[in-house]
């Protein structure tokens, strides 16, 4: 196991004087300095466990791993622009000027994983594979938090076979596999499940205050299907390499950013919508020759993907 942490911490000063600009010293573009801080701190364990059981039987291997993973983290910055200063010497925002709608922001977020996986294989030739993660975020409501990935894969190493032995000579690998799974995806941004309120201007000689963004309590993770068949093939002491793939997938409650939503609700738009959903299937060839042309002082490799 290990512990990671990651802190950052910025300061960005800028200033333009009146005397680079052909406008007076009145405009918002003449003597203005912007100062920009920002910090960050995200903090991530992960915890490992694997057993290898030692059998009586050789012919059997197993292996189980375990992994637990957490991070916390959290961000804040402030952001303040002035603008037409009296003087070219006064480059800092806290002194008489006119402030440029000034902001700050702060952040923090939490997630966790755990994932459990087991590993059989017999005679080195018959394996498979079986995973099971489940993934908890905070840009999630209550409802929604968790979302839970399986998978498994299988593989038939038919070049270790007793009656292909007298094949050895040129076929170095010939295997199928076939394998399945799920994927998820999760948005950007926190604070998502809350109606949040930010600054608009004033109102009768005080600030204001106005809703910025719709409540999404019923946002779920994005999740991907995958089936995938393969045939890997060896020739020759795995000298020229063919990789062979047939997949499909599909990916269900599509996370779209920015989704436009009608005028009359008040809002131009709402920061992640599910919506949607999208099929992919095709087929893919890989070639790899490992060094096909080789003299003294010279080798070379070749790759080819369709």
């Amino acid at each position: 196991s290990y512990l990671n942490f990651d802190i950052n911490n910025s300061k960005t000063n800028t200033y333009l004087p009146q005397e680079a600009l052909s406008y007076l010293w009145t405009k918002d573009y003449s003597n203005r300095y912007t100062n920009l801080d920002e910090q960050s701190l995200n903090i991530f364990t992960d915890t490992n466990l694997a057993w290898e059981p030692k059998l009586a039987n050789e012919d059997h291997k197993i292996t189980l791993y375990g992994s637990f993973q957490a991070s916390t983290g959290n961000s804040s910055g402030q952001y303040l622009p002035s603008t037409a200063n009296p003087s070219s010497s006064i480059t800092d925002p806290s002194a008489v000027s006119y402030l440029l709608d000034p902001n700050t922001g702060y952040s923090k977020w939490r997630s966790l994983a755990y994932m459990v996986r087991g590993h059989y294989a017999y005679k080195g030739r018959y394996i498979i594979d079986g995973t099971y993660r489940v993934d908890g975020s905070t840009k999630f409501g209550n409802q929604h938090k968790y979302g839970t990935f399986p998978g498994f894969n299988v593989k038939y190493i038919i070049s270790d076979e007793p009656f292909l032995d007298k094949t050895n000579k040129w076929l170095s690998m010939l295997a199928f596999r076939y394998s399945w799974g799920i994927s998820g995806n999760q948005p950007d941004k926190e604070y998502l499940y809350y109606s949040r309120y930010g600054a608009y201007g004033s109102y009768d000689g005080m600030n204001a205050i106005r809703p910025s963004s719709l409540q999404l309590g019923n946002l779920k993770w994005e999740t991907t299907r995958s089936n995938n068949f393969g045939i890997d093939l060896g020739l020759f002491d795995d000298k020229y390499v063919f990789d062979i793939n047939f997949y499909k997938k599909n990916t269900k409650d599509l996370l779209f950013k920015d989704y436009p939503v009608p005028p009359t609700s008040g809002f131009t738009g709402q920061s992640y919508k599910n919506a949607g959903e999208m099929n992919n299937d095709g087929w893919e060839v890989n070639f790899y020759a490992n060094r096909f042309v080789k003299t003294k002082d010279f080798s070379m490799d070749f790759t080819f993907n369709l």
